[in-house]
């Protein structure tokens, strides 16, 4: 190769690297402004605060979306009416892990059990139903398990002096009168015999709302009434004071520094030593009401 042509070659090299270079330079330019404006939307995304004062939840270009629980999965309790006539001694936590480790591994978050009722808590629908069909295909389990269903939730409700405690009539006539309540009363419960008040639980929380809207039900089970409808929490008793006979609180937690007569409501003298008759008593609750404070047909 004559000289002149080996130069040539490298003043062409020489071009061309100062060409790829130059290109070289414009990308790493471009790139910088990139990162610029990526790192500068996440800042903005971080600090920008809308009207409400919350952070703008629009992920900002380049930043991963964040992690959100929204839908995560819920846990799924079942319960399990066992056989009383059988030992189920054996049947615990424990055993229900390993058993359920063995069989296609539904993930068993928690066991208890009382009065012939075994209660499983799994971490979603999908480990429930799995242990539900295994418990029912196993055959060491069938003749110990005589039901098992999905625990649905109940919305309970108070409604106070219904005028009977037997919760099956005053099912059937709360909703015969009451159209709301009609098919979405799941049970009833006995909060005070004496006075007849007793927790609703509906079927939903839409019904709940909606009977709390209305504020009374209707029956005739002694002659027609309407009975006050009142929220209460699952935690949550009715209970009234024998001090001042007030609903709420009981004796040893009263406000009232004089005990107040369940009779006559007055306070010079205990609810034992009232002499007035029927015509003179005087509702503690209801003010007006010409019955004692612990009525059950009191509306209050």
């Amino acid at each position: 190769m004559a000289p002149e042509d080996f130069i040539s070659i490298i003043q062409e090299l020489e071009a061309e690297n100062v060409e790829l270079s130059e290109k070289y330079n414009k990308l790493q330019t471009e790139m910088d402004k990139i990162h610029i404006q990526i790192g500068k939307g996440t800042l903005d995304w971080i600090f920008k605060k809308d009207e409400t004062g919350q952070q703008d939840s629009k992920t900002p270009f380049g930043a991963s979306k964040p992690a959100t629980f929204a839908g995560a999965a819920k846990s799924v309790t079942l319960i399990a009416k066992l056989d009383p006539e059988l030992d189920t001694t054996n049947l615990d936590g424990k055993s229900m892990d390993q058993f359920f480790k063995s069989n296609e591994h539904p993930t068993l978050q928690h066991f208890s059990k009382r009065n012939n009722q075994a209660r499983l808590v799994f971490n979603n629908a999908a480990d429930a139903k799995k242990a539900e069909q295994i418990i029912k295909e196993d055959p060491k389990l069938t003749g110990t398990v005589k039901s098992i269903s999905e625990q649905k939730l109940n919305y309970p409700v108070v409604a106070f002096a219904t005028g009977t405690n037997d919760l099956e009539e005053l099912q059937t006539e709360i909703e015969y009168r009451n159209e709301l309540l009609r098919g979405n009363i799941s049970s009833i419960k006995i909060l005070s015999r004496e006075k007849g008040h007793v927790k609703i639980y509906v079927t939903s929380k839409k019904v709940q709302v909606a009977i709390l809207k209305a504020g009374v039900i209707h029956t005739n089970i002694n002659g027609f009434n309407k009975h006050n409808i009142k929220e209460m929490n699952l935690n949550r008793e009715i209970r009234s004071c024998f001090k001042c006979h007030k609903l709420d609180h009981i004796s040893p937690n009263c406000p009232s520094k004089t005990e107040v007569c369940g009779k006559c409501s007055e306070k010079t003298h205990k609810t034992k030593e009232c002499e007035h008759l029927d015509s003179k008593f005087k509702c503690v609750n209801c003010k007006n009401g010409k019955h004692k404070s612990d009525d059950p047909k009191c509306p209050e």
